[in-house]
């Protein structure tokens, strides 16, 4: 396996929790509206 591919591994993953952890604020401001 190639340094490239663990790269890029990692960043799907680190995109992945970003996009979640995003989505949880989303839910949290938008019941905090309600």
């Amino acid at each position: 396996m190639g340094s490239n591919e663990v790269a890029s591994r990692w960043e799907a993953v680190l995109k992945f929790f970003l996009d979640l952890k995003w989505l949880n604020e989303e839910k949290g401001i938008s019941i905090l509206k309600t």
